[in-house]
């Protein structure tokens, strides 16, 4: 339920032995306000500043775009890392992380992610290492209500 408990649905949570658990009220604030951000965000505009189409193909009145004309654009590593970075922070803020900190780990960590190369990889541990769990205070369960004395 939305007090923090822990469900034991059935599904492949189970067969691999997690154990599920519903967020709280403040973890569905924070998460809203993420769904908020994403929808409101100018999505275009940050694919435009980080990764421009080239100039011959900016303005087109005459035709639309070919396939053959397309194939022909690329972005720049260091675009394709900036837009990354960009809608990442655009879309989620200091308090979906627990910290400053959490937030600019794993948005480096993303734009890192970005630049791998074909056969190169990245876990989680790697993209985890240094984040503060315990700054999540919003996957915290609801505290039980204080009884009256």
């Amino acid at each position: 339920d939305a007090g923090g408990r822990a469900e034991t649905g059935g599904g492949k949570a189970k067969e691999r032995g997690f154990r599920r658990v519903r967020v709280g009220p403040d973890g569905t604030r924070v998460l809203r306000g993420v769904l908020s951000r994403a929808k409101r965000c100018d999505w275009a505009r940050i694919v435009e500043r980080n990764c421009p189409l080239p100039a011959r193909f900016r303005r087109r009145k005459e035709r639309p775009l070919a396939v053959q004309d397309v194939t022909g654009m690329y972005s720049d590593q260091g675009g394709v890392r900036r837009c990354v970075v960009e809608a990442f922070r655009a879309v989620f803020d200091k308090e979906a992380f627990g910290s400053e900190r959490n937030l600019d780990r794993v948005v480096e960590k993303a734009g890192e992610f970005v630049t791998l190369r074909h056969k190169e990889n990245m876990s989680l541990e790697e993209v985890m290492e240094g984040v503060k769990v315990n700054d999540f205070l919003w996957l915290l369960p609801p505290s039980p209500p204080a009884s009256g004395s």
